[in-house]
């Protein structure tokens, strides 16, 4: 989950939350601020690019809209998930604009334009990305051109393959989006409350690292991961006691045994055999129970994520090498200890 392409590049975005105080006379005097704010923004060292939108990676998206292709006598539409964004919002998340074009700088000219991501052609049965510009969508008597169609990119968990998204031209300011260097953010942070303070008045200065708002969907999966990993060294260490325990009471019962095959000329190595034997072989019949349920049980587990790894065999393989390791350990030092033994006292032990 953490290396997989997410479809965009989320390395070095800090994340502004918009106003929710605005003072303007006009459309266009909110326009003509917003704007202003961007510009000083962009001059900052360090700062190569500034978007608004709706929405950002990470974030639940909550409007949407119904579009169909225009079919006489047919209804087609669909409802279908919507992002207002500014013209820099592809530039500043590293997007790829597939075919067609990205949108003008104005605002006016393009209310009737969209754009589609890849998984939207697939919705609405468009045959490839090529062929879609210039194609229309309807929804009621609103009618909509596709100007272009992006690439498809994880908007959120990777549980979930990439939805439907359409994409307008609207002013958004919700999220302001700052793609910025690795490096100088500490002396960044400040410049930015300035002027966040000297067009915002009144609103809070709140920023967050796209990559760690991004990664919090997985904070469940890795609290799930920390307590089955102190799980299972618990149930190691339970185990391990107990065939300790079962190998104590073996030997015991065949202290005898053991010194008169000493006498007899026995070797260490063959003594250590005999009694590791007895316990590696259920080791080994428990591996053969455990594999085909720990295999099914993963499977289905597996089945919740739409990216998922693949079980190879591999896995199973070295998870039965190493539990066969600990419990050969475990038997052994007691063994060790039984074959060393001088065999004299063995037996006179009874």
């Amino acid at each position: 989950m953490r290396d997989h392409d997410l479809g965009f590049d989320i390395e070095g975005l800090i994340v502004l939350d918009g106003p929710r105080i605005i003072t303007a006379d006009s459309f266009e005097s909110y326009m003509n601020g917003v704007e202003s704010f961007k510009n000083e923004i962009t001059a900052l060292s360090g700062v190569s690019s500034i978007s608004g939108s709706s929405n950002v990676p990470g974030t639940e998206i909550k409007d949407s809209r119904v579009y169909g292709i225009p079919v006489e006598g047919r209804n087609t539409e669909k409802r279908i998930d919507v992002y207002y964004i500014d013209n820099n919002f592809f530039k500043t998340y590293g997007l790829t604009v597939l075919a067609g074009e990205n949108f003008n700088l104005s605002v006016n000219e393009e209310s009737d334009k969209i754009l589609l991501n890849e998984s939207a052609l697939t919705y609405y049965g468009f045959n490839d990305a090529e062929s879609t510009p210039g194609k229309f969508l309807r929804g009621g008597s609103h009618k909509v051109v596709i100007k272009g169609v992006i690439n498809d990119f994880n908007q959120q968990s990777l549980k979930e393959l990439p939805a439907p998204i359409a994409f307008f031209n609207q002013p958004a300011n919700k999220y302001y989006t700052i793609r910025a260097g690795t490096t100088g953010i500490e002396r960044l942070i400040p410049e930015l409350e300035k002027i966040w303070n000297s067009h915002y008045p009144g609103n809070p200065f709140s920023y967050f690292f796209l990559d760690d708002y991004y990664n919090e969907q997985y904070s469940a999966d890795e609290r799930f991961s920390g307590l089955f990993l102190a799980s299972s060294i618990l149930a190691i260490i339970i185990a391990c006691l107990g065939l300790s325990g079962l190998t104590a009471y073996s030997i015991t019962r065949r202290t005898k045994e053991i010194g008169i095959r000493k006498v007899t000329g026995a070797r260490i190595i063959r003594i250590l055999v005999l009694l590791n034997g007895d316990f590696a072989k259920w080791v080994v019949l428990a591996i053969v129970i455990a594999v085909p349920v720990s295999w099914f049980a993963m499977d289905k587990w597996l089945s919740n994520f739409a990216y998922r790894t693949e079980l190879s065999w591999w896995i199973f393989a070295l998870s039965g090498f190493i539990a066969l390791g600990i419990a050969i350990l475990t038997v052994s030092w007691q063994s060790w200890r039984a074959a060393t033994r001088n065999p004299i006292d063995a037996l006179r032990y009874e």
